[in-house]
Order: structure tokens, then C-alpha cells, then sequence
């Protein structure tokens, strides 16, 4: 916790009460223009366009390339320009990046045609019917954070993942707070996925969102089950460490510390993620396999390392990750060993049907015959052949043959099989 928060922490309690949801009588005129329930919480608006302004504001999001919304609150787009009545600059910033670069410059940056917010996060524009108001983002200003510091300091409460779980005589549910302002602050992409346009909530809506957040790279709500329990082991992890590893690493955490204003926002006491000196290295290989089930010879094996795990490269190691550490080929002669019987049998067969062929013999599984006193058997893979005392061996894709017709043949023919695999491995390293 810092030593010094300049916050007032009843009026942080104040707005937490209302991102909480309790109750405000909208009956009352004031409150109704400086209150906007927003799903389950309730945020102090700071100014409520007009219908001619909300109509220009609507127009310059459909070009999101021209469309600013600093951190002062001001927003410019097109031929409109608005100044927040609470920036106390005479000559003020109306933007430099659109939201359009901010989005293609941070996954974690998200926007819709219904809710924008500003780059560091205190400030919200919100539509509701045809009209926009510009909200104040309590939960990441100073006042906030006195609050915050005082609930998680106080004697005797009970913290789940750095929140109280439930209204106490001690302390409101901080995570009621979270939770209802997360739920609120959401959009849905053209996927039908959704994610939190405050890309803290990553972090703070549960311990299980933040390691899923760590790890992959893209701002989500919810991940598919199957990646869940495909990177278990991963996953597990970064719940792991003091801090959390998953506080300290990962697009949440890269753009809270490159966005959000460190002497007010309450993220950084937040689970200590202030005291973050983050060290951690995790490489995670994964083995794709594509083509045939049983016929492992027609199929295709590809490498996919590192924390992207979005994206899925071609059939080649090359631009990953991966130190070939010697395990490879040994991973190869464990997988050619580990070969059932039958598939290999299957594949000398095979070899032994062509060289026959060639050699103008019968091919069957157990061959048993005498032309002027010679005899050939073949039996699981093993070929025995005499001719004038001649003797050819194969066994397991080595080939040995002195009968000039049989063994010439089956030297060319035969066939050794020597799949590839890499080894798939996971290592982490922390300091933290």
C-alpha cells in the first residue's frame, strides 16, 4: 500500500455504495441528472449532451479513426469538440491518438458504438436511448482508492482475491463493487465474444480471470473450456506467488502500467501490484496433429509455443520459442518404440508385398515354399530365405540379403519409418 493516498475515503465509500447499487432516489431531481444506472451500478455523470451534440458524437464514432477521447475527458471528432467542465486546463489536449489507434496498438483497448473510455480509464462516454453522457470512472480515482486502503486495512476483515466477499458490519462487498461495475462496463464483438471495455476488471474480477487474462492475449470475458483444460498446468501457475504472478505479468498488467495514473488508481495496492519486479518466463508448447488417425505416416505435426496461443503457425518450428535442448530426437526414438505391433507389421508387409512382387513370388503373411530345394518364410516381419544356401534377414527396417533376386528387391523396397515429434514442454521461472 502507498504511504500516501490524497483521496477522501467517505466520498470514495460514496461511490462505491452507488457502482455497488444501492439505492438512489432518482425522484429527487438532482439525482436524476447526476446519476446514470448503468446495468446493476450507478455512475455520477458529469455532463448530459444535448440531442444535437449527442447526434455528432454518434456520427464521429462511425469513423473511430478521427474519433478522440483523452485523458482530460475532451473529446474531438470531426467538427465538434467538447471540453470536460472539470479540466482546469485554459489551454487544453483534445488528442493526439484515435480510438481506432489505441485499439490496434493494445488488445486490452476495446470500444463500441454505445460505450468509449478514455485511456487511462477515469472517464466514460455512455449512450442511452439517443443520448450520450460523459461518466465519471470513480473506481480508478483518488477518492477510490482512500476507500479501498481503508477497507483492506481494517481489523478482523475477510478478503477473497483483495476484496471483502459480502456487506459486513465492517465493510460493504468490495467485490459486489467490482463485479457490478465490470457486468456493466462490457461490449460484445463480432464473434459474440465480450470483454471488459475497463480492462482492469481482468485482474480484479476473479483470481480465475486474471490467470486466464495472463495468459492468453486477447481481452475476454470468457474463455472456450477446451483451452482452459488444455493449459491447466500454465494456468494453475500464475495464480501462484506473492504477488500473484498473474497480477505482475500479461496484457492486463502491461497496459495498467502504461495507462493508468499510479497516484490515483486503487489497481496498483490492489492484490500489491505495486510491489511487482516481474522475472517470469513461460514457454508452453503445444503438439497439433492434422491428417490421419491410425496412418501416423500421412499425418502432420505442428509446433505452437509461446503465450500466443491464438494463433496457429505452419508445419515448422521456425520463429518459436523452442531451444532444442537434445530432446527431440530422443522423444522420436521413444515414439518409434512405442509403436504398436501391428502398425508396424502392417507397414513390412507392405515393403515385403512389393519386393516379392518384384521378385516375381507370392506375397502372403506366412509363405512357404520350395523351387529346387529353396525356402522362404516370412512371419512377423521376419524374412528368411534359402538359395543355395543364401540367407536374407529384415528385421525392424534393417535389410541384410546375399540371394541376388529376393534381397535386391527387398533393399530397395523396404521401408523405414522414423516419425518427428518435439517435445512439448513447459518451464517457469519467477523472482517475483
Amino acid at each position: 500500500m502507498s504511504a500516501a493516498i490524497s483521496g477522501n475515503k467517505d466520498l470514495g465509500r460514496l461511490f462505491a455504495a452507488k457502482m455497488k447499487g444501492d439505492a438512489v432516489d432518482m425522484r429527487q431531481q438532482l439525482n436524476a441528472q447526476r446519476w446514470l444506472t448503468v446495468g446493476s451500478a450507478q455512475y455520477f455523470v458529469l455532463k448530459t449532451f444535448s440531442d444535437s451534440d449527442s447526434e455528432k458524437i454518434t456520427a464521429g464514432l462511425k469513423a473511430p479513426e478521427t474519433f478522440m477521447f483523452t485523458n482530460l475527458g475532451n473529446i474531438s471528432c470531426n467538427n465538434f469538440t467538447f471540453k470536460n467542465p472539470i479540466d482546469p486546463n485554459a489551454t487544453t489536449d483534445y488528442g493526439q491518438a484515435s480510438i481506432s489507434t489505441l485499439a490496434a496498438t493494445s488488445n486490452q483497448y476495446v470500444f463500441d458504438s454505445n460505450t468509449v473510455i478514455t485511456p487511462n480509464l477515469l472517464y466514460v462516454l455512455k449512450k442511452q436511448g439517443s443520448t450520450w453522457y460523459l461518466l465519471f470512472n470513480a473506481i480508478h480515482s483518488s477518492h477510490f482508492r482512500a476507500f479501498y486502503a481503508d477497507v483492506v486495512s481494517s481489523p478482523n476483515v475477510t478478503l477473497t482475491w483483495g476484496a471483502t466477499p459480502v456487506d459486513t458490519d465492517v465493510a460493504m462487498s468490495v467485490q459486489r463493487v467490482f463485479r457490478n461495475h465490470c457486468n456493466a462496463l462490457q461490449t460484445t464483438n463480432t464473434d459474440g465474444t465480450s470483454s471488459f471495455v475497463d480492462p482492469t476488471c481482468n485482474i480484479i474480477y476473479s483470481d480465475a480471470q486474471c490467470r486466464n487474462s495472463s495468459f492468453f492475449v486477447n481481452n475476454a470475458t470468457q474463455q472456450p473450456p477446451d483451452k482452459l483444460s488444455r493449459y491447466a498446468s500454465a494456468l494453475q501457475a500464475l495464480g501462484s506467488g506473492a504477488p500473484p504472478h498473474c497480477i505482475c505479468t500479461g496484457a492486463p498488467h502491461d497496459y495498467v502500467v502504461a495507462n493508468v495514473d499510479k497516484t490515483k488508481s486503487f489497481i496498483f495496492d490492489f492484490q500489491q501490484l505495486s510491489t511487482c519486479k516481474p522475472s517470469l518466463e513461460m514457454n508452453v508448447c503445444e503438439m497439433i496433429t492434422q491428417g490421419g488417425t491410425n496412418n501416423i505416416k500421412d499425418s502432420q505435426f505442428n509446433m505452437q509455443c509461446g503465450g500466443n496461443t491464438n494463433a496457429i503457425p505452419s508445419s515448422t518450428t521456425q520463429g518459436t520459442n523452442v531451444k532444442d535442448d537434445g530432446g527431440a530426437a530422443a522423444a522420436a526414438a521413444q515414439l518409434a518404440a512405442q509403436q504398436s505391433q501391428q502398425a508396424q507389421q502392417a507397414l513390412i508387409q507392405q515393403a515385403i508385398t512389393q519386393a516379392l512382387a518384384k521378385a516375381q513370388l507370392p506375397a502372403t503373411p506366412a509363405l512357404a515354399a520350395s523351387k529346387k530345394g529353396a525356402m522362404s518364410n516370412v512371419n512377423m516381419g521376419v524374412v528368411a530365405a534359402s538359395k543355395k544356401g543364401a540367407m536374407s534377414n529384415v528385421n525392424m527396417g534393417v535389410v541384410a540379403a546375399t540371394a541376388a533376386s529376393v534381397a535386391v528387391a527387398l533393399g530397395i523396397a523396404f521401408l523405414a519409418f522414423r516419425p518427428f515429434m518435439q517435445r512439448s514442454t513447459t518451464t517457469l521461472h519467477s523472482q517475483a
